[in-house]
């Protein structure tokens, strides 16, 4: 019973939850081949808790660390999930 939107840009997904309601939003932290800090990720789970302080948000990346889990949660996340 749930609707999916797909974003494939930080610009599409909090276009997204500007336009209508989302009741939560899965991230990855890394977005552009090669890159694997997580930094614009945390960017938009900031962008998207600023936009939406009650929206729960969950993070997920192959690169974690519990230095980056605590990132994301001080910038907004719930949840923080490894990828295998």
């Amino acid at each position: 019973g749930m609707t999916i939107i797909g974003a494939t840009t930080p610009v599409q997904a909090l276009e997204a939850v500007r336009a209508q309601q989302v009741h939560a939003a899965l991230v990855d932290l890394n977005f552009e081949q090669g890159r694997t800090s997580g930094d614009q990720g945390l960017d938009l789970v900031a962008r998207l808790h600023q936009a939406d302080p009650m929206l729960p948000i969950t993070v997920m990346t192959a690169w974690s660390s519990i230095g980056l889990a605590l990132e994301a949660m001080r910038r907004g996340a719930r949840d923080f999930v490894e990828k295998p």
